[in-house]
């Protein structure tokens, strides 16, 4: 655990700096896939803006329903923590989510244009449970084996490695140009991401995420809302008649 860098004398706190580079690595990649293959993604940089301050502001209010009564209060009424640590993904995935939809029928633009932005987000979150292991959050349960790793003063799963292993592998996955062009590749990351989130949750060790029933997430609970909501969406587009839009490609 390694909440805070040291680098020459300067105290850089390691989950923050990890976040910045994990957004500007997702915006380079958004940008040079949008060039390499000729998506013509209109109004890049306004959609950059609008899916980070969205899904920022949703990554917080999420934790803050997540966590308890007693700390919600004071949390919310802290300039540190709006500006600082305590992100549920989840809550920023959802309201990016939202923002897109919104742009994409704003600027008559297909699920196909934002393609390009899932590499990124996959290497971005990646990045960030790196960082979510030097902060000493998220982590797994009690765990001896090879693999295991020392935090919070016992031998735990490294739930959070096991995360970004399999999100790097989607993410080189969705690099390849027939991914890119493909019309399902969005729902095939929603599938991919809602099903490894709800198996790796039971590895979980922390309760700030919140335990419903001692029995399940809300993680896990937000895993089967997406898989449900994929599924009839994805009946839906397959038994409609195909229309212009989806032919651009």
């Amino acid at each position: 655990m390694m909440p805070v860098l040291d680098l020459f004398g300067l105290k850089i706190f390691s989950y923050p700096l990890l976040m910045g580079v994990a957004w500007g690595l997702g915006i380079q990649i958004a940008k040079s896939l949008n060039s390499r293959f000729g998506v013509k993604f209109k109004y890049l940089n306004i959609y950059l803006m609008g899916v980070f301050l969205s899904s920022w502001l949703g990554a917080k209010l999420l934790y803050l329903l997540s966590a308890d009564n007693v700390k919600i209060g004071h949390l919310a009424s802290e300039e540190s923590f709006w500006l600082g640590g305590g992100f549920v993904f989840y809550g920023g995935l959802l309201a990016g989510l939202g923002f897109t939809l919104y742009f994409g029928i704003k600027t008559s633009q297909t699920v196909k244009f934002f393609n390009i932005f899932i590499p990124g987000l996959c290497f971005g979150h990646a990045l960030g449970r790196v960082g979510c292991l030097l902060a000493g959050c998220c982590y797994g349960i009690p765990h001896q084996s090879l693999i295991s790793i020392h935090l919070h003063e016992v031998q735990r799963f490294p739930v959070q490695l096991l995360e970004a292993f399999f999100l790097v592998i989607f993410g080189i996955y969705s690099m390849r140009e027939k991914s890119i062009r493909h019309k399902n590749l969005a729902f095939m990351y929603l599938s991919f991401y809602a099903f490894c989130r709800f198996v790796f949750e039971f590895a979980r060790g922390d309760s700030i995420r919140g335990v419903w029933f001692d029995l399940i997430s809300t993680s896990q609970i937000i895993s089967l809302i997406i898989s449900v909501v994929v599924l009839m969406t994805w009946r839906l587009s397959q038994s409609r008649p195909t229309s212009s839009l989806d032919k651009l490609y």
